[in-house]
């Protein structure tokens, strides 16, 4: 079973001024996973040949669970265009049509999409957006289980709409979501990602899968490269040689994009696949600490080492870059992480634009379009005056000099920020990057940036 719970947020009235903004300096998937009791081993989920492409039915009391819906909007036209979202899958997906008869989830070999007010469909969802059930067939000697059928329920006492409204969860961005999860994905961890775990009310962003979406739905099946693609490969240990297990392992371009990214495995290897040919930059940061283990993998995740700070292959210091060629497999030294608690750690971001404004802080990342300003609102542990921050690439700039530090309530410090993008800023998620004279924190996809 997989959740899309809402996201938390935190209200401050705030004040923001504009000045001349300078530039900076220069996607964690899961597959997901379940234990075969035989050997105690754990295996990924996909859809076999024989079962493609995946059919859904749509429950037809749509409209008269969703009283948002514009009078001229057509629910099934919002899933269809969540559908084509996926076309890039090495599985397709096509919607039937409508069904009277299939009104709450339950396995009777459809795979049914539905938001009807039943009280089987209020249990499942509970007070999550929306929630996806998976079926799976006798593993046999397959390296994976074969799914069998998938359904998707929507909470039906959410505010569900299609146009994007602020006031309304959007059809299509929570239906592309859970079609990742009825795909075999996992949640992921890098916040502009279709996959990460939260949504909220007006965004569309995941709408519009990002490079570390597609990167896992083609490792998910077993497509690690189509040979126009390379990997990058190694491990993540602490000192001793330990390894270091849960940790998220991002590769940047030079552009600033996240391109994929990865968990390291219970030896510490990860493999950060589907990468464009190009130099990259490596780094390992911990699993955010608002997100909980029993969001990947059916806890497969549940004993991630968390008490490290971020740290770059090669050093922070002096970071290698890795070149990447088409079909190939680079493997690297491993990164090293010092094992302490990080004296940095994001909490919250949230954005307001220039003057009085109401601002929210979640965990959803920034979504801005090239050319565009705004301020932007960063609660951290551990923030000072004179931590630095930065974003990855050179399109994304901060005024620090007219930075504003205070704390929450809870005596979390917090620092609101003058940003703006680059016109011509190329699409797609960037690298938040805090750093003091002893510690570097990443918060890789914080910042997504769209096409205009």
């Amino acid at each position: 079973m997989h959740r899309h719970p809402k996201a938390f947020s935190l209200a401050l009235a705030l004040a923001c001024s504009l000045g001349g903004v300078s530039a900076g300096p220069a996607g964690a998937f899961v597959i997901e996973r379940y234990p075969d009791r035989s050997n105690g081993k754990w295996y990924p989920i996909r859809w076999t040949s024989r079962t493609q492409p995946v059919r859904f039915v749509l429950n037809d009391q749509t409209h008269a669970m969703l009283p948002d819906f514009l009078s001229d909007s057509a629910p099934s036209a919002a899933v269809e265009a969540a559908m084509r979202t996926w076309a890039f899958a090495p599985v397709g997906m096509h919607l039937e049509g409508l069904t009277s008869t299939r009104i709450s989830a339950g396995r009777d070999n459809f795979n049914l999409i539905t938001l009807a007010n039943t009280a089987a469909n209020r249990d499942i969802v509970s007070d999550n957006i929306a929630v996806t059930l998976i079926w799976s067939t006798s593993r046999g000697s397959l390296s994976y289980w074969p799914l069998a059928e998938t359904d998707v329920v929507f909470n039906p006492k959410a505010p569900i709409a299609t146009d994007g409204r602020s006031t309304a969860f959007d059809l299509q961005a929570v239906l592309t979501h859970e079609l990742g999860h009825a795909l075999g994905l996992g949640h992921s961890s890098i916040p502009a990602a279709t996959m990460w775990p939260y949504g909220d009310q007006g965004e569309t962003r995941d709408r519009t899968p990002d490079a570390d979406d597609v990167a896992s739905v083609h490792a998910a099946y077993g497509e690690l490269s189509d040979g126009s693609h390379g990997t990058i490969s190694g491990r993540v240990l602490a000192p001793g040689d330990v390894p270091v297990f849960g940790a998220t392992v991002i590769a940047t371009d030079p552009q600033g994009i996240a391109r994929s990214a990865a968990f390291t495995e219970r030896d510490g290897s990860y493999a950060v696949s589907w990468l464009p040919p190009g130099i990259y930059s490596v780094h390992a940061e911990p699993m955010n600490a608002e997100l909980t283990t029993d969001m990947f993998s059916s806890n497969y995740y549940q004993t991630a080492w968390r008490d490290f700070p971020t740290a770059f292959l090669g050093g922070n210091n002096q970071p290698i870059l890795v070149p990447v060629t088409a079909g190939a497999d680079v493997a690297v030294n491993p990164i090293r992480i010092t094992s302490q608690r990080p004296r940095l750690s994001v909490q919250a971001l949230g954005s307001a634009p220039s003057g009085q404004h109401f601002a929210q802080f979640g965990l959803q990342a920034l979504t801005l379009k090239p050319g565009s300003s705004t301020c932007l609102l960063i609660a951290a542990e551990g923030l000072t005056a004179n931590t630095q921050i930065l974003a990855s690439g050179i399109d994304i700039g901060f005024d620090q000099g007219s930075e504003w530090i205070d704390t929450l309530s809870d005596g979390t410090p917090y620092v609101f920020l003058p940003m703006s993008v680059r016109p011509g800023a190329a699409p797609g998620a960037r690298n938040l990057y805090l750093t003091s004279p002893a510690e570097a924190s990443a918060f890789s996809g914080a910042i997504k940036v769209i096409a205009p």
